[in-house]
């Protein structure tokens, strides 16, 4: 079978989520006989003007198309978040040439539905991952401005959160509240504010995003919620297929069944150090704890220069309290290791991950894991057999879970004991052919 993975972006200057699902993908593929080749956006040029730009690389065994996109107008930046004609252009003729039996777009971030489109139209089969809400949310993350979670679109309200963006937005929304939408509802102040104007681009948006996903032979989703809200928008149920992530370890060292003896309690967390993965609570609860004659640590494995400003606000957080300890960012092949040096994994995470993968890593190295009462993630922890929940972003709550697993000796044990094996890459990546051949099928 021949391949076309396409993505946001792509390793080794990249190194999300996404773009390691989509190359180790692309790897599994490949070791399989399969065809496959990956494109993604390099860069974003200045000029608002040109068509895209390719150059081909190949890294880790695999052939990658490296896009240079033209940035967009102010005038057509909206519209050109979901839908772009250059980008389209570039799948046009690259998959007249190549003719690949399958694309399967990652993201519609930054590719937009463009890509879908022209496979679409030359008759290729077209799988969507949904690794995040960009089909519902023009944000991305269903995260408002001010961090408050968002369940769903609607345009006025959708309208209100872009604006709130800018800071001049920002304080009627404080003062106000919710009750700025039954405002908003008024015409002139509608039209003073820019809210109609935004909200039929909007309209825009939802009317073309349920029009193309339409025409998607199959729609891979990989958390519940994610599943959930492409069905209200329409979608047939019978092309949405729920397919949690699996875990690749095939380039970690063995993972050791035991962990390095410490007198210390040791609460780790890894990942990203950004605001919505919510660090800066698990900072703040950590210094709220009771040690009862238990020596504690907390690890915290990330790079701060990914935000600096939000860096040296953990860093103030801390203050003196040596116990903290900033370690870096940490390369995937030794999660092992450093697992072996964690005796809890904190997940505090603010915004409704599609199933973070450092919750299966925790397991498949035998640590129980806390994590924030988010959909999705409370899909992948059982609270009190293998980890416990807290209430997410409240500090409070997170201490009082974490004072659990000092004060009540043979907890750490318990829930050591009720982690289960993690699904494997091979059996995600099973689903995945499974989900190509629906595609091929719905074209015949």
């Amino acid at each position: 079978m021949k391949i076309l993975l396409a993505a946001h972006h792509s390793p080794p200057n990249y190194l999300g989520g996404v773009e390691w699902i989509t190359h180790h993908a692309a790897q599994w593929l490949q070791n399989h006989g399969h065809e496959v080749e990956i494109a993604a956006i390099e860069e974003i040029r200045s000029q608002s003007e040109g068509e895209v730009i390719s150059r081909d690389d190949e890294f880790q065994g695999i052939h990658i198309h490296r896009l240079s996109i033209p940035a967009s107008s102010t005038a057509e930046k909206f519209q050109q978040s979901y839908w772009n004609q250059p980008i389209e252009r570039w799948f046009d003729e690259h998959l007249m040439i190549t003719r690949p039996d399958i694309l399967h777009l990652q993201s519609g971030y930054l590719l937009t539905l463009s890509a879908l489109e022209s496979a679409s139209q030359q008759g290729i089969a077209s799988v969507l991952s949904l690794h995040d809400y960009w089909t519902v949310c023009p944000r991305i993350n269903l995260l408002h401005p001010n961090g408050e979670r968002c369940l769903g679109p609607e345009k006025t309200k959708c309208a209100w959160c872009l604006l709130t963006e800018k800071r001049r937005y920002r304080w009627p929304d404080v003062l106000i509240g919710k009750g700025i939408l039954s405002i908003l509802s008024v015409r002139k102040i509608s039209k003073l504010t820019g809210v109609d104007v935004l909200s039929n681009q909007i309209l825009d948006r939802q009317t073309k995003l349920k029009s193309q996903l339409h025409q998607v032979d199959v729609i891979l989703a990989h958390a519940k919620l994610a599943q959930e809200l492409v069905l209200q928008q329409g979608v047939q149920p019978e092309k949405v297929v729920l397919s949690p992530y699996g875990l690749d370890t095939s380039s970690w060292h063995q993972p050791l069944p035991f962990k390095k003896i410490s007198g210390k309690f040791r609460i780790g967390y890894l990942g990203n150090l950004i605001p919505i993965k919510g660090a800066q609570v698990l900072v703040k609860a950590f210094r709220q704890l009771d040690t009862n004659n238990m020596q504690l640590e907390l690890r915290i494995y990330g790079d701060p220069e990914k935000q600096p400003a939000f860096g040296r606000q953990l860093r103030w957080l801390a203050g003196a309290d040596d116990r903290i300890r900033f370690l870096g960012a940490y390369n995937n092949q030794h999660i092992p290791e450093i697992l072996q040096e964690i005796d809890v994994l904190v997940v505090p995470s603010l915004w409704n991950e599609t199933g973070p993968l450092v919750t299966l890593e925790g397991f498949a190295c035998l640590t129980p894991v806390v994590t924030s009462n988010i959909p999705n993630m409370v899909n992948q922890v059982t609270d009190g057999v293998d980890g416990l929940v807290f209430s997410v972003g409240n500090v409070e709550s997170l201490a009082k879970v974490l004072q659990r697993l000092i004060d009540e000796p043979g907890l750490l044990a318990h829930l050591t004991y009720g982690i289960r094996p993690v699904k494997s890459h091979d059996k995600q990546m099973e689903e995945w052919m499974q989900a190509y051949q629906m595609a091929l099928e719905a074209r015949k």
